[in-house]
């Protein structure tokens, strides 16, 4: 069975933003990136405080698109500060401090892909 997932370019801008957040996406506890041949990139939300170690979370995402999976790791970066900011409130109570702190963590990445900008405003205005 020969099925491509995604075009050669759907692919090609995929894995650009896989690498830009290689490191990010390597050191997280709470997500994983897998490829299969079959369907293309899934991403999987892990629980790593899970009683018997790592656990799948929830059910995995299929990634669709460069798009789909920028914003997804966009919010990741921002559930990241805010549940680790000590402040012990929900995400839609982040004040100026936790916003300004996800403002600097995405910039790198806002660099490299200005085209993904307005997907990340929102966590941080």
């Amino acid at each position: 069975m020969n099925v491509q997932p995604y075009t050669k370019k759907q692919k090609s801008e995929i894995e650009k933003v896989r690498a830009a957040f290689q490191d990010y996406i390597q050191n997280s506890g709470y997500i994983d990136l897998l490829w299969s041949d079959k369907v293309g990139y899934v991403l999987l939300p892990l629980n790593p405080e899970s009683e018997d170690g790592f656990r799948v979370e929830s059910e995995p995402e299929l990634i669709e698109n460069a798009e789909m999976l920028c914003e997804r790791l966009f919010t990741e970066i921002f559930y990241d500060v805010i549940n680790f900011s000590g402040k012990g409130h929900d995400t839609d109570q982040a004040d100026d401090e936790e916003r300004a702190e996800v403002q600097r963590r995405l910039s790198p990445y806002i660099e490299q892909f200005p085209e993904y900008k307005s997907l990340a405003e929102p966590l941080y205005e």
